[in-house]
């Protein structure tokens, strides 16, 4: 990794729900955004993020939003004076070397149409698998075909400002091969495709060891 990256995990309670109003995909857009400060040089993503499933927290006694973000600096624990429950750590030079990982990624699964030029979303579990396939190697790896499974499909819309936002997120799931490092950091560490700015695109990797099957 050229860059040093942050792996972070904020849990948010009713309580905090109500305090910064989220009531949708970019309610919690603006919140994960004041968590930065405004890099108006910055050429790239610098951070991103992703909801996943609801877990009950001890400390607080009630279930709670959990989103991960990976980001170039750590996030803020408190947005003006209201404090945060975010633990954040440093992700090791080593985490992108080995070359099999499981993985798991939301992804707006969207394609532009020959005729009209629109982004469409694509329909059907086997497109949408042959479409991320097809994808692999431009974002530096190779997914398991036989283990590649799409774990939830969800059509995102919202209002930003005065527009409306639709997105057809997929989660996909399954184990890849790292097949250009640089192209693979990359997806790592700056997302893989739209929609990133309201939770897609961030690759979660977890290394497999190379040497399983040798003797």
């Amino acid at each position: 990794m050229n860059n040093p990256l942050y792996a972070s995990v904020l849990k948010l309670g009713r309580k905090d729900i109500k305090q910064f109003s989220i009531k949708d995909e970019y309610g919690l857009h603006k919140v994960i955004y004041s968590l930065f400060d405004k890099d108006e040089q910055a050429e790239k993503r610098r951070f991103l993020f992703c909801e996943k499933d609801g877990a009950f927290d001890l400390s607080s006694k009630e279930y709670v939003k959990q989103i991960i973000l990976l980001s170039q600096q750590p996030p803020k624990s408190a947005i003006g004076n209201y404090p945060l429950k975010i633990q954040s750590k440093l992700i090791p030079e080593t985490f992108l070397s080995h070359k099999y990982y499981r993985f798991e990624i939301r992804m707006n699964v969207a394609k532009r149409d020959n005729q009209s030029q629109k982004i469409m979303p694509l329909k059907g579990k086997e497109a949408i698998l042959a479409w991320f396939l097809q994808k692999n190697a431009s974002w530096g790896f190779q997914a398991d075909p036989a283990g590649l499974q799409i774990t939830a499909h969800q059509v995102m819309c919202f209002s930003k400002t005065d527009k409306t936002v639709t997105l057809n997120a997929v989660t996909f799931q399954g184990s890849l091969q790292v097949v250009e490092p640089q192209l693979f950091a990359n997806s790592f560490s700056y997302g893989i495709g739209r929609g990133r700015s309201f939770g897609l695109g961030l690759l979660q990797l977890a290394p497999l060891t190379d040497d399983l099957f040798s003797i």
